[in-house]
């Protein structure tokens, strides 16, 4: 994807989620005020590029914001509605297995979170 879109933003990683049969996109980033919009945008810029890769059927089942340092924003409910708004959960702590266990699948089932979470592949998306 990269050759097609060498200068564009775009989501780091792809995570396959077996027991929930889901792809994770996973966004290590700082968490500043100044990059929300960013953020957004490297959401909506993934989803484009990503549209000729998907089977049918396939979507991305959670988009996850990670922290990669200290959180440098209010966690105010404007920031939050504005995340939720664009499909975009934030984590200022380490991807914990709840995180993943609490999408759904591509069959449209909430997945429990006492199913086992093996270890996950993780993809960069420049090497799709």
């Amino acid at each position: 994807m990269r050759p097609d879109h060498p200068e564009e933003n775009r989501w780091d990683y792809l995570l396959g989620h077996t027991p929930s049969v889901s792809i994770v996109a996973l966004e290590p980033h700082s968490a500043k005020q100044d990059q929300i919009s960013k953020i957004i945008d490297k959401k909506k810029a993934a989803r484009q590029q990503l549209s000729g890769h998907l089977k049918p059927g396939e979507q991305i089942s959670a988009w996850i914001w990670v922290a990669s340092s200290k959180v440098f924003f209010a966690d105010t409910e404007k920031v939050r509605l504005r995340l939720n708004q664009q499909g975009i959960r934030f984590v200022a702590s380490p991807v914990l297995k709840k995180h993943l266990c609490r999408t759904r699948s591509r069959r449209g089932e909430v997945v429990d979170e006492s199913d086992p979470a093996p270890a996950l592949p993780i993809q960069p998306l420049d090497s799709i």
